[in-house]
């Protein structure tokens, strides 16, 4: 049997990538919201600009309203958050392969492994940014809330965090990693208040 992975029906904006969207969420069983925030911040760029951002900015709000505003008896409970899901190919990963830019997968590793509202706050305030970045927005009104100093905090945290795990990974980087985890270590300080 051919392996459908190559193939692609209307377009070949995945084609180019060496992690398909579909690859990523199938093998990491994610629920279609989270791969619908996937699958539009990978294409954006390749297929409907700005309407693929906007869609997955609805998704997020969509995971935000069902995980965390909803009423009780209604809300939505993530697999991860029941320990039941283990990634296959982590978020980094799928976003290093695809050379996704920063902003777009911050947002898909925030909403991948969402675990607090925060989570969807930031991926929020990310997505907005790209829609300022690569969009005219025709809306005075910001869709997102702006970002807090907590939120750069906690985003400046998660990088930093990836960032020691690339260091850690080469033998050549080594000398840097004491004067990096102080940095992250400070910036975590400072975001836990």
């Amino acid at each position: 049997m051919t392996n459908p992975m190559q193939t692609q029906v209307g377009g070949g904006h995945y084609r180019d990538l060496a992690i398909q969207p579909a690859e990523f969420w199938i093998r990491n069983q994610l629920p279609a919201g989270e791969g619908a925030v996937v699958k539009y911040l990978t294409r954006h760029r390749s297929k409907n600009g700005r309407q693929d951002v906007e869609k997955a900015l609805h998704f997020v709000e969509m995971l935000r309203w069902w995980y965390f505003d909803a009423p009780d008896d209604q809300r939505a409970v993530p697999l991860h958050w029941r320990g039941q899901r283990n990634f296959v190919i982590s978020a980094r990963e799928y976003c290093e392969r695809n050379r996704l830019p920063p902003e777009e997968a911050a947002a898909i590793a925030l909403v991948c492994k969402c675990s607090c509202r925060e989570h969807l706050d930031v991926a929020l305030a990310l997505v907005d940014q790209i829609l300022g970045r690569d969009y005219v927005c025709p809306s005075p009104a910001p869709i997102a809330p702006a970002l807090t100093d907590r939120d750069v905090l906690y985003m400046a945290k998660e990088r930093l965090d990836d960032f020691l795990g690339v260091l850690r990974a080469s033998p050549a980087t080594q000398g840097f990693i004491d004067s990096v985890q102080l940095t992250r270590d400070l910036v975590a300080e400072r975001w836990r208040g």
